[in-house]
């Protein structure tokens, strides 16, 4: 994700960037192109950077690893690339709705959870393990 905020005012809306292995090694990760390819164990698939728009941008790992990666050889791209827009929220740079609600259900900071973390942060005594 760091890489691309460096690359993404260069690129053009609604656009796609695939890095290779070579890429990623070499210009990402500033280190020589050699050993196994990057990701191919950990990953479950290529890096895909995406630019929507100036507000939208977001790193994706679709499953189908290559070391040189194709959008054609992408499994399902074409049905992938025409639901994000669809599910696109604005509420956070490159936030998916169903990413934000998930979270937001999950999260720590919001009711009840809020209010036990209050209780615990003015308690006095130190807690019992």
């Amino acid at each position: 994700m760091d890489h691309l905020q460096l690359i993404k005012k260069d690129a053009q809306e609604r656009s796609i960037f695939m890095p290779d292995n070579k890429y990623i090694k070499e210009i990402i990760k500033s280190r020589p192109n050699r050993g196994g390819p990057y990701g191919e164990k950990t990953n479950y698939g290529n890096k895909i950077f995406v630019k929507l728009d100036n507000y939208h941008s977001m790193v994706l790992n679709i499953p189908h690893y290559s070391e040189e990666p194709s959008y054609m050889d992408t499994l399902d791209a074409d049905r992938i690339f025409a639901t994000i827009p669809k599910i696109l929220s604005n509420r956070y740079e490159g936030a998916l709705l169903p990413i934000e609600l998930a979270h937001g259900v999950a999260s720590l900071s919001t009711y009840p959870s809020a209010k036990i973390l209050k209780i615990f942060s003015e308690s006095k005594e130190p807690p019992i393990i």
